[in-house]
Parts: C-alpha cells; sequence; structure tokens
C-alpha cells in the first residue's frame, strides 16, 4: 500500500506514471525489438520529415549527447537509421530513417495509438484533452521551450 503523502504528492504521481508508461511502451514496441528510447529518436526523426543533426536529436528528446550516440549506433546497428557527415561541417552528424526505418513510420505510432487508446479507455476526451493541456504546462513551467 501506498502512503497517502505519497499518493497525494504531484512529484511522486508523475513519476510513477512515467515508469508505468515506459513499461507499456515496451510491451507495444516488443514486436518491433525496439526500446522506447530508439522509439523516442525514431519519432523525432518521422515526425520532423527531414534528416536531423544529431545535436538537435539531444535537444528535441532531452537526452544527453553520450545516451544519444549509443542510441543512434544502436539503430544503425539494426537498419533503422543512418548517419551521415554534414558536407559543410565534418563534425556534425546528420541523422535520417534508412527504408528500412521508414516502412514502419505510420504501423508504429497506430500500434502504439491503439495500445494506449485501449490502456485509456475509461478517460474521456475532456479529460484526455486537459492532461494534454496541464502536462504542456507543466512541462512550460520546467522550461522546456521550442527551438527558436
Amino acid at each position: 500500500m501506498i502512503p497517502s503523502v505519497l499518493e497525494n504528492a504531484l512529484g511522486f504521481n508523475i513519476y510513477r506514471v512515467s515508469i508505468l508508461f515506459r513499461r507499456e511502451l515496451i510491451r507495444a514496441l516488443g514486436e518491433y525489438k525496439m526500446t522506447p528510447e530508439q522509439w523516442q529518436v525514431m519519432i523525432t526523426l518521422w515526425s520532423t520529415g527531414h534528416p536531423l543533426k544529431q545535436a538537435e536529436i539531444v535537444h528535441l528528446t532531452l537526452k544527453d549527447k553520450p545516451t544519444v550516440s549509443r542510441i543512434i549506433q544502436r539503430l544503425e546497428r539494426d537498419g533503422w537509421i543512418e548517419k551521415r557527415d554534414d558536407p559543410g561541417d565534418g563534425r556534425v552528424t546528420i541523422i535520417q530513417p534508412t527504408s528500412k526505418g521508414m516502412d514502419l513510420k505510420e504501423e508504429v505510432p497506430k500500434k502504439l495509438y491503439r495500445h494506449f487508446d485501449e490502456l485509456l479507455h475509461d478517460l474521456q476526451e475532456d479529460e484526455k484533452e486537459t492532461l494534454m493541456e496541464l502536462l504542456k504546462k507543466i512541462r512550460h513551467i520546467f522550461g522546456d521551450y521550442p527551438t527558436p
């Protein structure tokens, strides 16, 4: 049993939901042999619709450089993405999905949408909208601003 002081603590609940959400991502992504961290990079690439600099992926995913490097190495090893040097600056790495990576651009998000839609079926549409707005507001409070 969770003590009431924790049960009613905002930080505890946000952290706990993030752990539970990650567990569900692992379940839903299992058939693709893709981790939640790899999915985060892939959905970022799919959503932007163009190759990204590795530094942009770092910024958009809120992961540190070494972590993104490891994720990219695994994605490249598994054939999901390809890397190339920026022709204008050899110090910059450009990342883009391969054809294998692009093949799942529609399938994986739809699978995740169905998975979480089933789990969250008890929430009304207005509750989902309110939750999303509150999460965005909290992100903003914590300094999560879009790239200028």
